[in-house]
């Protein structure tokens, strides 16, 4: 069994409070616990709601998980703007094109992440492209576990 940190909706700014907290407090907060006591983890999932939608928020978030000793993996949430996350964020060759959507193939489970994100709304949806490659992804490893992580959980 691999080991995973999760961590989801750091809502990170390079400045400001958002409802009296700083984001910024609270990720970084979080990141050094996890050095200091997980360090040994496979990867770090982040389950979207990363940053907002400036462009120097995600270029900031990128110099705080660069801190990490743990490989971070990033998601969309329903806050993410995806040409942001792609261009400061590190992510698997194994990324969709169009969406934030990937596998990570162990040799004792497949770490799937989807992308929930609907453009112009607060819901999620899997479009049946997502669908898709969540299937195939699924059929190709038949006898390996999947864990799926998504941003929304999977009720209607």
């Amino acid at each position: 069994m691999i080991k995973i940190v999760w961590i989801s909706d750091p809502h990170f700014q390079r400045a400001g409070r958002i409802e009296g907290l700083d984001p910024r407090m609270r990720l970084e907060t979080a990141l050094e616990y996890a050095n200091a006591h997980y360090a040994d983890a496979d990867m770090l999932v982040i389950s979207g709601d990363l940053a907002g939608h400036d462009p120097e928020d995600y270029a900031a978030l990128q110099k705080v998980l660069y801190e990490s000793k743990i490989s971070v993996f990033p998601m969309m949430g329903i806050h993410d703007e995806r040409a942001y996350l792609r261009d400061h964020l590190p992510l698997p060759k194994t990324t969709m094109p169009d969406f934030i959507q990937y596998a990570i193939e162990t040799s004792v489970e497949t770490v799937i992440c989807l992308d929930m994100h609907k453009v112009g709304s607060h819901a999620g949806e899997l479009c049946p492209t997502r669908l898709a490659l969540l299937d195939e992804t699924l059929g190709n490893t038949p006898n390996i576990p999947a864990l799926i992580f998504m941003h929304h959980p999977p009720l209607a």
